[in-house]
């Protein structure tokens, strides 16, 4: 090989090098797109002499609910017991239950998670859960957390849907494209009428498959099946519930508790109606009940129901006919060893929409959120201290990036999606915007750097791959050329 190609060979390598580490050093280490806002949290129990027994609700205590589903996590240290009481009241005080749902021996630090089906606890009503233990002392300790479990509200008018936000020059409007969560297991908790503790509890790993659940170890009769769908780390990402009925046994009697509720406290119920739909939403049976008891049960006969789906309405009216509320609940009967489930292979749990934006300098400029169920819009600046705030500058179909108020130039930013406990949603997404009194919204054209999310450190590894690539082809130019000589 002459000695002026090896040169040129060289010279262009290593030119090479010097511009992607040039480049690499120029690189604003805030705006590459590839930095995320997370961090690890590692979160230290620190364990001492003194009796310990603290409560955690899934939804803060003192709240209202219309979902029957409340659990709640308990962490103990340094106790010899811990009793549970469970007490349901009325709006006017009167006890709809009352009774013990845990009571064990236990020493040493634990921790126990517990989940509730209100409804099998006397139905509607405040509920006062009260835990109680005593020290390896004998002193005693306690702890009480109460909800207030109610029927929903009837459903006023569809709200009118938020408008698309309209870009102007110092506002454009990007695409908020908001994920899902994928389900990645199942939990199918089955309970018996009136029973808190599940009579069997199904783990599905791999929930794609998943179009039925196995009952045929239990016998004939009325079951409540809790469907809790979970993410890839194991967190929550919805819960359902329905009613499954197996009755294998012609002739045999078959019935679903259907409880009547208290949709407006304070407000004397005149009728309920209960309605049976089949699947199709015909009405196959109306049941009218005359002044009825909050909290009382009414048994609906399915018996002569053929298998299949079905849903059973409850619709409240007031002394004077008016329809004061609803409610519903899905209901399988089977007459087979198995029943169906639905399990939603994806999960819409985001309620917020997040821009940070950095500024020519890299460093972070605004940032932006974006509220999904009111359609506000709140605008920061850098410290997290709010500026201001525009209505209906979020919708599903656009999502409003204000620059006034910005210095002229390139700005660099970073999407994210995050659920109601603040957890990150899917990937986050680049966003590349021009300001110069008109904002212009840089397209990913699907260049070969266009949209690449990447940081110093990808540029200083790319060039020593390259480098790396360069040294290797010269080294076998010359070997090839030496054994051709010979």
């Amino acid at each position: 090989m002459k000695k002026t190609h090896k040169k040129i060979l060289g010279f262009a390598g290593l030119g090479l090098v010097a511009a992607v580490t040039t480049f690499a050093a120029t690189v604003q280490v805030p705006g590459a797109s590839a930095v995320t806002a997370v961090s690890d949290k590692i979160q230290v129990r620190v364990l001492t002499e003194e009796p310990e027994l603290s409560v955690t609700p899934t939804i803060p205590s003192g709240s209202e609910t219309t979902s029957p589903f409340y659990g709640f996590t308990v962490i103990y240290n340094n106790l010899t017991n811990i009793t549970a009481t469970l007490v349901n009241r009325g709006d006017d005080g009167t006890v709809k239950y009352s009774g013990v749902i845990w009571n064990e021996a236990v020493s040493g630090p634990g921790e126990k998670s517990e989940e509730l089906n209100l409804g099998n606890f006397g139905g509607f009503g405040n509920f006062t859960i009260t835990f109680s233990g005593t020290s390896t002392e004998g002193v005693p300790i306690e702890k009480i957390i109460t909800v207030t479990y109610k029927a929903e509200p009837e459903p006023g008018p569809e709200p009118e849907p938020t408008p698309t936000p309209t870009p102007t020059p110092d506002t454009p409007v990007v695409d908020p494209d908001v994920p899902k969560e994928e389900t990645k297991k199942v939990v199918v908790n089955i309970y018996e009428e009136g029973n808190p503790v599940p009579v069997k509890t199904v783990t599905v790993d791999d929930p794609s498959d998943v179009e039925n659940i196995d009952l045929s170890d239990l016998p004939d009769g009325t079951y409540r099946a809790e469907i809790i769908t979970k993410d890839a780390d194991g967190n929550v990402t919805g819960t359902t519930s329905k009613t499954i009925v197996k009755d294998t046994t012609p002739g045999g009697t078959a019935t679903v508790p259907v409880i009547i509720g208290d949709p407006v406290p304070g407000t004397n119920v005149g009728e309920a109606v209960i309605i049976v739909k089949d699947n199709e939403g015909n009405v196959i049976t109306t049941i009218p009940v005359s002044d009825p008891t909050p909290g009382s049960v009414v048994n609906v006969d399915v018996s002569t129901l053929d298998p299949g789906n079905y849903t059973i309405e409850v619709e409240y009216y007031d002394d004077s006919g008016n329809k004061i509320g609803t409610s519903s609940e899905e209901v399988t009967k089977t007459d087979t060893g198995s029943a169906d489930i639905d399990v939603p292979g994806e999960v819409d749990t985001v309620t917020t929409v997040e821009v940070y934006l950095y500024g020519p300098n890299g460093k972070l400029a605004r940032i932006i959120k974006g509220d999904r169920r009111t359609g506000l819009l709140g605008v920061y600046d850098a410290d997290g201290n709010l500026l201001y705030t525009i209505e209906h500058g979020y919708s599903d179909g656009g999502l409003s990036i204000p620059m006034a108020g910005l210095p002229y130039g390139e700005y660099t930013g970073t999407m994210m999606y995050k659920n109601a406990e603040g957890k990150l949603v899917g990937d986050s997404k680049p966003l590349k915007i021009e300001w110069n009194g008109e904002a212009i919204i840089v397209p990913d054209t699907g260049s070969f750097f266009q949209g690449l999310n990447i940081t110093r450190e990808d540029y200083l590894i790319t060039g020593i791959v390259v480098f790396a690539a360069v040294g290797a082809v010269a080294f076998w130019l010359v070997k090839r050329n030496r054994n051709s000589r010979r």
